[in-house]
């Protein structure tokens, strides 16, 4: 594909000779060349967006809103180069409450895993110590876990009323509206 951009690069650069003509091959050969890393950047999900995808596992999964505590001296800095199959888990504790039925519920405090991935050069940031976040907090038999990855991650700074109010709509079984169409 970058072969036949540049082959039409070079076929219309001999033919015009203005400069706005340059100007616009230019640009075209920019955007061409620059938009798989953009892509590669986009991959943000919205809480409705995870809501949707564990909708099925409901009983796996809470969700959980408040304040979430870690040392983050224990974060990974990154994750190398190529894929790191082994998560770097970091102790955490979580104080808020839980989300259901579309409306604040019962008060809830836990100690929780983050099970942070990495991939490449990104690991999944699960954001500053002390913040209030919503949460999908994954049920095991080793314990309580919030998954963060570079793009796919279940912890979600709550710093947005309306993001809350997408979720309860959910659990409602109202109109549950992926991320993308929020906007």
């Amino acid at each position: 594909m970058w072969s036949l951009n540049l082959a039409l690069i070079s076929k219309f650069w001999k033919r015009g000779s203005g400069l706005a003509f340059r100007s616009a091959i230019y640009l075209f050969a920019f955007t061409a060349l620059s938009v798989r890393p953009a892509m590669a950047l986009s991959c943000e999900r919205s809480a409705t967006d995870v809501f949707l995808q564990l909708e099925a596992a409901r009983d796996a999964y809470y969700i959980v809103e408040g304040r979430l505590d870690f040392d983050p001296e224990l974060l990974p800095t990154s994750g190398g180069s190529g894929l790191n199959p082994e998560p770097v888990r970091v102790p955490a504790h979580l104080s808020g409450h839980l989300l259901t039925n579309g409306e604040p519920g019962a008060p809830i405090a836990l100690d929780v895993l983050l099970e942070i991935h990495c991939h490449e050069e990104r690991c999944g940031p699960p954001g500053e110590s002390g913040k209030n976040y919503i949460s999908f907090v994954e049920l095991r038999e080793t314990g309580s876990i919030i998954y963060s990855s570079p793009c796919f991650g279940h912890l979600f700074p709550s710093r947005f009323e309306l993001e809350r109010e997408w979720i309860y709509a959910c659990q409602r079984g109202d109109d549950c509206v992926p991320g993308w169409q929020q906007y």
